[in-house]
Parts: C-alpha cells; sequence; structure tokens
C-alpha cells in the first residue's frame, strides 16, 4: 500500500470507498455498515432498497491515507455538493472524504458537472479579480439575484459594489440576455405538422411539456412519436392493483367474468416467484407497457395533443424486458405515422435516441 497511488471514489454523503461519515480516521481493511444514503442510492442496481447488502468490505480510511499518491475521483451533478464540502469545508469526519487532505500527496480529478459547486468555478469573483466577460457577468448577476433574494431590475448600487458600471446598466444587459434565451415560437410562425420523438413515453411532456402547448397554441399539428413502451419502469405494484382492477371492472359490469381471474392470477404468480433482477414475462410486460401507454396519452393530451396524433412505435431493439437494449437496426414507420409525416415536417426533439438509427417509411 505504502508504495502505490490509491485511487478512490467519493460517495454523496462524503464517503471514501464505503468508509461511511463518521468512522474512525485510522481504520483498516474491514467489514463496513453502509450508511442508509448509500443504500438508497444503490437501490436502482439492486432492484429495490430492501436487496441492498446491510455491509460491504472496505479498506479502511487509515490504510488509503499511507498510500504514497491518492487520487480523488468524482463524477456527475450529483456530487457537486459534496466534493465543494470535502475539497473546501472543514476536515471532518461527518465527510470522511475531507481528511484526505492530511495527505500530502492527495489530488482530485473531476469532470465538469462535479467541480460546478467549487468557488473557483461557481463564483470565481469570490476569490479576487476576474475577467468580466459577458458571460462571466451573466454568472455573477444571476448569483447576486440568488445571494440578495431581489429581481434582476430590483437590484441596486450597493447590490454591485464588485462591478464597474451603473448597476441598473448591468442588470438590464443580463436581464435582456435572459429574455433573449425566449423562444416564444418554437415551430415558426407558420401553421405546420411538428413531430416530437419521445425516446419513452414521459420524456415529452417532462422535457418539452411548454414547448408542446405552445406548439399547439400556434395551430401547429402536432405529432408525438414514443419509441418504447416504457414498460420497464412500471413497478410491480401497479401491476397488481391493475390486475385487480381489471377483476373487479369485470366482476361488477359483468363483462367475461370467466378470463380475467385466471389472468390475475398468472399475473400475480408470476411477481410473486419473480427474483431480484428477473425480466418480467410476456403478460406482466404487455400490461406494465399499457399503464405506461395510458399515462403517456394523458399527459400529452393535457398539453393539447390529439390522441388520434399520438404514435406508439415499441420499437424492437427497445423490447428485451431489461435495461439492456438489442443493437439499433432499421426502423420501419407504421402506416399511420408514415402518413401523417407523408408531406414533411419539423422534428422538435430527439433525445436519448440510438446512435444509429435509420428510417424509412413503410410502403
Amino acid at each position: 500500500m505504502h508504495d502505490q497511488a490509491r485511487p478512490v471514489t467519493i460517495g454523496r454523503n462524503g464517503r471514501v470507498a464505503f468508509n461511511e461519515p463518521f468512522g474512525s480516521r485510522d481504520s483498516r481493511t474491514r467489514l463496513s455498515t453502509l450508511d442508509p444514503l448509500t443504500r438508497k442510492i444503490a437501490a436502482g442496481d439492486f432492484f429495490h432498497e430492501d436487496h441492498v447488502p446491510l455491509h460491504a468490505l472496505t479498506v479502511g480510511l487509515g490504510a488509503v491515507l499511507e498510500a504514497r499518491e491518492i487520487i480523488l475521483l468524482a463524477f456527475g451533478e450529483n456530487h457537486a455538493r459534496v466534493v465543494r464540502d470535502a475539497v473546501e469545508g472543514p476536515m471532518v469526519d461527518r465527510v470522511p472524504a475531507s481528511l484526505l487532505r492530511e495527505h500530502s500527496n492527495a489530488s482530485v480529478l473531476l469532470d465538469e458537472a462535479a467541480a460546478a459547486d467549487l468557488t473557483g468555478i461557481a463564483t470565481p469573483w469570490l476569490l479576487g479579480n476576474v475577467d468580466w466577460t459577458d458571460a462571466r457577468i451573466k454568472q455573477a448577476v444571476l448569483w447576486l439575484c440568488q445571494q440578495t433574494g431581489k429581481a434582476l431590475l430590483k437590484l441596486d448600487a450597493d447590490d454591485f459594489l464588485r462591478f464597474h458600471g451603473p448597476a441598473q446598466r448591468v442588470a438590464h444587459r443580463v436581464f435582456k440576455w435572459m429574455m433573449d434565451t425566449i423562444e416564444y415560437h418554437p415551430a415558426g410562425r407558420t401553421p405546420q405538422r411538428v413531430l416530437c420523438f419521445s425516446p419513452h413515453s414521459d420524456d415529452d411532456v417532462i422535457s418539452m411539456g411548454g414547448t408542446m402547448i405552445r406548439v399547439v397554441e400556434d395551430q401547429h399539428e402536432l405529432h408525438v412519436a414514443y419509441m418504447s413502451s416504457g414498460n420497464i419502469a412500471v413497478f410491480d405494484h401497479d401491476v397488481q392493483r391493475l390486475a385487480d382492477l381489471m377483476t373487479e371492472l369485470n366482476r361488477r359490469f359483468e363483462i367475461d367474468v370467466s378470463k380475467t381471474p385466471d389472468l390475475e392470477t398468472h399475473v400475480l404468480k408470476a411477481l410473486a416467484e419473480k427474483r431480484p433482477g428477473d425480466a418480467d414475462n410476456e403478460a406482466v410486460l404487455r400490461i406494465k407497457a399499457l399503464i405506461r401507454w395510458s399515462e403517456a396519452k394523458a399527459a400529452a393530451m393535457v398539453c393539447g395533443c390529439k390522441e388520434d396524433r399520438l404514435h406508439f412505435l415499441d420499437l424492437p431493439f427497445y423490447r428485451t424486458g431489461t435495461v439492456a437494449k438489442r443493437a439499433a437496426a432499421e426502423v420501419r414507420f407504421g402506416a399511420g405515422l408514415a402518413a401523417d409525416c407523408d408531406s414533411g415536417c419539423t422534428v422538435v426533439q430527439l433525445a436519448n435516441a440510438p446512435s444509429v438509427l435509420a428510417v424509412r417509411k413503410e410502403t
């Protein structure tokens, strides 16, 4: 250990490896009890928090500090706050990563997102003189609004002590820059057919619901193409609830009461026998897809899209029953979408799509 460089990661609670908060600075390799936040974050990999182990084998913090060199790694915006605490905050056992600063040869390797909250990145003007570019002025003035709790045009001269030039002129410049980021007519003013590609059945509304509403308000003909069913994002208990609802609905209205109890029994048995990580059977996947279909339809219609302009493609390379996808291949759009888009359309979103996607209209 003494002659090695030791790369270690930081957890969102400040842990190093699995040395959780409030552990011993002199700890050695051991079985560590996992912090509740660590287990919660890991739940996705274990398909539920109940399946996450309570303990993990980890090299101790004392052993890490004996390495010749320490490289602390952090990536992603979720680590920005704890990176700031570890690098700039007090050295305390509440943030084990902060104790690595005791080492004479420790460095931190970050991506831009993980470094975003560091003073030198977020508010460099607090450290000394900076080059006041337009982008830096915008960043500083918006930060000042947050610090003072004031709107842009309410900032006064006292708020701008660190700036050159009249306060109102600077505030108005930033206000204009912010207004220029707003696109009031995202598909133009002339009515046309607009096609929104939604990789999952909620990406359209979550990513650009406001844009969809504005497109409809501008009298455009909005279509949404859902590329996958989204069934793997549905919880098992939602399937149980819907299966029970269908059985009871059919019983009360005397609709084919002979089949739904059998389906419910089949579904509940499949879910009961399912182990963490197992793919669902076909019946469960179809019910989960139906749940996502109803949610997607309701959300898109709230945004003003008409029901007959919603296209559920259920592309084959998404249909694995797991998070992993098949290789992207040529996709043939069904006749409905092909006909709707035959005269051309404007694509307003294509996000999170496969890197290679060939599209051809069905003839």
